[in-house]
């Protein structure tokens, strides 16, 4: 009975303590517009870090205009809630997603940290040009 007791009390501890950091938008019914800026959200509980880095990826191995990941923010607060993001005017295309990395001090890091999280995919859309054609008449 006592070690039930003490195994139920370290689980639910070890519960408590875990990490749950979740990407709200962008998600999967979501694009960005390139050359424009738009609010990345996210909700978090447990012990996650105090701040994170955002990085652009593509989920397409073919891309071949884009290999890896882009930087989007090196830190901000978790307790932020949002990040608002100036979306480059390129890459464009599908299959994007953003990864969340905690921010940690180069001291203590020796290999890449794993991401907290990794967003829906989603697309980013080209820059729509609007031309207006304006037509002067001129009485004589």
């Amino acid at each position: 009975m006592r070690l039930n007791l003490i195994a139920t009390f370290i689980t639910a501890l070890a519960a408590s303590a875990v990490a749950d950091f979740k990407f709200i938008k962008p998600n999967s019914q979501f694009y960005v517009v390139a050359n424009a800026t738009t609010t990345v959200t996210w909700d978090y509980s447990g012990d996650v870090p105090q701040a994170i880095s955002i990085r652009l990826s593509n989920k397409t191995p073919s891309n071949s205009t884009f290999v890896g990941e882009q930087g989007i923010v090196a830190s901000v607060p978790v307790s932020n809630k949002q990040y608002d993001w100036a979306v480059p005017i390129t890459p464009i295309g599908d299959n994007w997603v953003l990864k969340a990395y905690p921010v940690v001090a180069a001291a203590n890091s020796t290999a890449p940290p794993e991401p907290l999280d990794e967003s829906d995919e989603f697309s980013i859309k080209p820059v729509v040009a609007t031309i207006i054609r304006v037509q002067v008449l001129v009485k004589v």
